[in-house]
């Protein structure tokens, strides 16, 4: 492609663009884990996939839950107590032994903005932390009632952008279901750029015409 065309083509590209692109902001989603019990099956919301996987902070694997009331973990290796069916604040993410840690994966950098808690203990005073990259980046009360089923925590604007994220506890007293996160998917140079390009270039061609077109007459 000639030089001067794809520099004029970007030039032009981004100028077209610019009032389109610039004032729209990222569109926040929310993504709702609670359903029909069972293991964990990846989430897809308005082309957001978001995938979960469970651990400890000693790196053991765990396997991750779906209920009504939101994601948890459990711990596969302990069998349920006298044998019958896992009671639901088995299946929380807790900090009863080692602390566990739900990692999510998403298909594109988000930012999260809200995150919603269901609470089964008999106590009102859980935690939860949020990991980016290993290492704790926010902590906060959920400031919940006993078996509160739907509590909602505005994150801060200033937690890292990320396609992975872990959700763990502060100590032995915390257990929760994720419930839902709100989340705002931040584009990428890469998705943009070629629609810069294409708009561009579609201009200068038009452009490069009439002014052919000019000489001509």
């Amino acid at each position: 492609m000639n030089r001067q065309f794809l520099t004029g083509a970007l030039v032009m590209g981004v100028a077209a663009t610019a009032a389109i692109v610039a004032p729209q902001p990222a569109e926040a989603l929310e993504v709702n884990f609670g359903g029909s019990a069972g293991l964990f099956s990846p989430v897809t919301v308005d082309g957001l996939t978001v995938n979960a996987s469970g651990r400890t902070t000693g790196g053991a694997s765990r396997a991750v839950v779906r209920r009504p009331l939101g994601i948890g973990i459990w711990n596969q290796s302990i069998s349920p107590e006298g044998g019958g069916s896992l009671l639901p604040d088995q299946l929380q993410v807790d900090g009863l032994g080692p602390d566990e840690v739900l990692e999510l994966a998403f298909s594109s950098t988000v930012r999260l903005k809200a995150a919603t808690f269901s609470i089964l203990a008999s106590d009102f005073n859980d935690e939860f932390t949020i990991l980016f990259d290993g290492s704790e980046v926010f902590s906060s009360l959920i400031r919940t009632v006993a078996n509160g089923f739907g509590t909602t925590v505005q994150l801060p604007g200033t937690l890292p952008i990320g396609d992975a994220f872990g959700f763990s506890v502060t100590d032995a007293n915390d257990s929760y279901f994720l419930k839902s996160l709100e989340v705002e998917v931040i584009p990428t140079p890469a998705a943009v750029l070629p629609g810069l390009v294409g708009m561009g270039a579609a201009a200068f061609r038009k452009k490069k015409q009439v002014a052919e077109a000019a000489q001509d007459a």
